[in-house]
């Protein structure tokens, strides 16, 4: 991949809206600090990379996708089932949830759990499980005909993904939390788009009138106040809707959404914010094993004990915009305390950083003839590869690569003089004591020299895993990217979601 340089003076002038305004606040945070800063340029034309390079030593970040939060943290976020299943074994409320995975829309039926939450709840929502779709569907309670049209509906327009969830409609206010380092820095109060009446004006008139007094508008990803797509409110809510007159005073929602580059606002309440209700924010975040985080919490009391609330999502990279820049209440300098964290997992520069992707094919020269899948996991300290039949003796360790079933076993026993041994805490607590040995890792052109464990991966899709003492000081990660078998972490997420984290 070629670097795409930029010099601070370019940087400065360039049309800065391919940047996302989280990106675009870090990188004018840095060039105030006097960093030179770069880009990386990814498979998006908007996947900028940025490196910031100062006094010998660089860092990375994309959005706010950083060293502060390890790839495979950022990787089960993605999925909801896999967060919702984290939250809850942590004892932290989120709505009553029920994951479906649909093979055929026709062959769903109501069972006996879709029953009880349809007599329990006023409303249910039906969403995609994976985080790239929202084309929530609500349903009534008692409405089984309407709960399997929302299943059907989800399932068409969230390209046909399997997985689907069915979840209790909680009622309340919705609040993000911005928590960095297991501290809550700023807190806003989500609204969605909506118009005055005044008692003459139409609906369209009102909003017409608001989008004229947005103070700054950009685009649809870098507008600090966006305006309401009227044509937008006309699809969701009916062209009637927006002929209709309001009385003078009250507050019309004009689309069902938070979103700030669809007209949402923002309110800093950061200041109103309970002790208990933080804790909540810290303990979602270090549950999902997140440095960065935005905590999305439902409550009718933001300065209440908590017991009444819901988080209802963790976002792995979420906007600051609605702290810097809030529609309302006192604007949070959120931009220095993140990049003062970011500036922390600086590292001194060696050799060119290399740019990979979650998963890549690594080769070991010395082992190996063929090249293979491996995955790239800057949470995990040490490597491991998938090893069998291992047995001591005086001479050394002896073991077979990999496994039978393997497309690249060969059976051959290999021999290691010298070996030791190492305790190893998986991500989700277990422990285990560990051979260990050196060997050559061939990954992206680089060749490292690194120690490994040898484990049992045999119910694992990549039967190694790359960790920081590779990694470290060599590769920056994007997780969007890579040679990633789809198909193989498909069929196999049902089982994973059951065992816990890879």
């Amino acid at each position: 991949m070629n670097m795409e340089q930029e010099s601070n003076n370019n940087i400065k002038k360039a049309d800065l809206s391919r940047y996302g305004i989280t990106s675009r606040l870090l990188m004018k945070e840095a060039l105030r600090k006097g960093y030179q800063v770069t880009t990386v340029p990814g498979r998006l034309a908007t996947s900028h990379v940025v490196r910031c390079e100062k006094d010998g030593k660089e860092l990375y970040f994309y959005n706010l996708n950083t060293a502060l939060n390890p790839s495979y943290a950022v990787q089960v976020n993605e999925d909801k089932i896999w967060t919702n299943n984290i939250l809850h074994q942590s004892h932290i409320q989120i709505p009553d949830t029920y994951p479906l995975k649909i093979n055929r829309p026709e062959d769903v039926v109501i069972d006996d759990t879709l029953r009880k939450m349809l007599e329990s709840y006023e409303l249910l929502v039906v969403k995609s499980a994976t985080a790239n779709y929202s084309n929530n569907v609500l349903v009534n309670a008692g409405d089984e005909e309407g709960l399997l049209r929302a299943i059907h509906h989800v399932y068409q327009n969230s390209g046909g993904q399997p997985d689907i969830i069915v979840q209790q409609m909680v009622f309340g206010q919705e609040y993000r939390f911005l928590v960095l380092n297991k501290k809550v820095i700023a807190v806003a109060c989500r609204r969605p788009p909506y118009v005055v009446g005044d008692g003459v004006s139409t609906i369209r008139t009102l909003i017409s009138r608001k989008n004229n007094n947005c103070s700054k508008y950009d685009n649809r990803h870098a507008s600090l106040v966006a305006k309401i797509n009227i044509e937008d409110v006309s699809r969701h809510k009916g062209a009637h809707f927006l002929q209709q007159v309001p009385e003078k005073g009250s507050v019309v929602e004009v689309l069902d959404t938070l979103n700030l580059s669809r007209g949402g606002e923002a309110v800093d309440v950061t200041s109103y914010v309970s002790d208990e209700f933080k804790t909540i924010a810290i303990q979602a975040a270090s549950a999902c094993f997140f440095g960065i985080a935005g905590i999305d919490i439902v409550t009718d009391n933001i300065s209440g004990d908590g017991n009444d609330s819901y988080v209802v999502r963790v976002k792995a990279s979420p906007g600051i915009r609605m702290h810097q820049f809030p529609t309302e209440g006192k604007p949070r300098n959120v931009v220095r305390k993140l990049f003062h964290a970011i500036e922390k997992t600086a590292h001194p520069i060696g050799k060119k950083i290399v740019m990979i992707g979650r998963v890549e094919k690594v080769a070991l020269p010395d082992l190996v003839n063929e090249k293979f899948k491996a995955r790239i996991d800057t949470g995990a300290t040490v490597s491991s590869i998938w090893a069998s039949d291992i047995r001591v003796d005086k001479t050394g360790l002896y073991c077979k690569l990999f496994g039978e079933g393997s497309p690249v076993y060969t059976g051959e026993e290999l021999h290691f003089s010298e070996y030791s041994m190492r305790s190893v805490r998986s991500s989700n607590g277990y422990e285990e004591l560990r051979y260990q040995v050196v060997i050559n890792v061939s990954l992206a052109g680089r060749r490292v020299k690194a120690k490994v464990t040898l484990a049992d991966r045999s119910g694992q899709i990549y039967p190694m895993l790359i960790g920081r003492n590779i990694l470290r000081n060599k590769f920056i990660v994007h997780v969007a990217e890579g040679d990633i078998d789809k198909k193989a972490e498909s069929s196999n997420r049902q089982e994973l979601r059951q065992n816990g984290l890879q």
